[in-house]
């Protein structure tokens, strides 16, 4: 992207958009454009990096993020709501901070399909399985209850936050269904700096979760996140 190599990682919606802008701002007005993304990339970098990999981070991650997310859709009105469900039988892909979150709460009592979560993990990055959407009961979300409710709503990785359409819900699970995703670009912008860290790697879910749960040290201990980000100060307390 030019003028934002410094960007490692970005987002394909904020490479879009860049590219968007380039072709119809004059060279001062992109420069600006691009400046302002900078900045705002070097501010939500910074925050992040303050805290060390693993569970906690990603929490401070959540708290970024949720409420850019939440400004976007007080302007453009959702059409997803609970009990969708349909991109939970998808594969998406989450940050290992995320596994560890994910796995902190199995590890802690929440109860999953481990068969299911093997069969998706042991597939390829993209493997054909997953376009049978939820044609295909393997390919539900181990979180995703009988209600077609996340059972992990308030830890649900930033790829769920930030996913919201305001197209008919019902097009998300066909082949070439008419989707229209809900662009926000400050979270596209935190969501790049969370993905740039350098040891924050993605993977899909199953696989990230799947390593989590293997590499996960045998003690636990009370989780506490202190942060003046965006929300209130608040404790939980997932095993980790």
């Amino acid at each position: 992207m030019s003028g934002l190599e410094m960007i490692s990682t970005p987002t394909p919606q904020l490479k879009i958009m860049i590219e968007h802008y380039q072709k119809v701002l004059s060279p001062e007005e992109y420069q600006i454009f691009i400046n302002d993304i900078k900045s705002t990339y070097i501010k939500f970098f910074s925050e992040i990096a303050a805290f060390p990999a693993g569970p906690e981070r990603a929490i401070l991650g959540h708290q970024l993020l949720t409420p850019l997310i939440e400004q976007g859709i007080a302007q453009v009105k959702p059409t997803c709501g609970r009990g969708c469900g349909t991109c939970c039988n998808y594969e998406v892909e989450i940050t290992i901070d995320e596994g560890a979150l994910l796995a902190a709460l199995v590890s802690d009592g929440l109860m999953i399909d481990l068969k299911r979560l093997a069969i998706q993990a042991s597939r390829k990055t993209k493997s054909e399985e997953w376009l049978q959407s939820s044609k295909n009961p393997d390919n539900r979300c181990v979180f995703l209850g009988d209600d077609q409710a996340c059972q992990v709503y308030e830890f649900r990785p930033s790829i769920c936050r930030k996913h919201v359409v305001n197209s008919n819900p019902q097009e998300c699970g066909k082949t070439n269904g008419q989707i229209t995703p809900i662009l926000i670009p400050f979270a596209e912008i935190a969501m790049s700096a969370i993905l740039g860290q350098p040891d924050n790697a993605k993977a899909s879910l199953s696989k990230a979760l799947s390593l989590a749960l293997n590499n996960r040290p045998k003690q636990t201990f009370e989780l506490e996140i202190e942060s003046d980000l965006h929300q209130p100060n608040r404790a939980i307390s997932p095993s980790v």
